[in-house]
């Protein structure tokens, strides 16, 4: 099976489609941390890190999930 970015490559019809993505995420982590954190990264030590914040306070959360999704590929 082939992905997306092995078919097309990262730019389809001139819109940069990881661009968007990143954006889907941005918005979903200002909505509900955990998910753009789940979205970027998976289950792991940072979802989970993601989660105690979020039940801490709303705003770490968003801060969390924000810096994960801006600083990794």
């Amino acid at each position: 099976m082939f992905s997306f970015n092995q078919l097309f490559g990262t730019y389809w019809y001139g819109v940069c489609v990881s661009c968007h993505m990143d954006i889907i995420r941005i918005i979903l982590s200002i909505l509900l941390p955990p998910l753009g954190v789940f979205l970027q990264v998976g289950i792991g030590l940072q979802f989970w890190i993601n989660i105690l914040l979020t039940l801490f306070g709303y705003v770490p959360g968003i801060i969390h999930a924000l810096y994960i999704i801006l600083t990794r590929d």
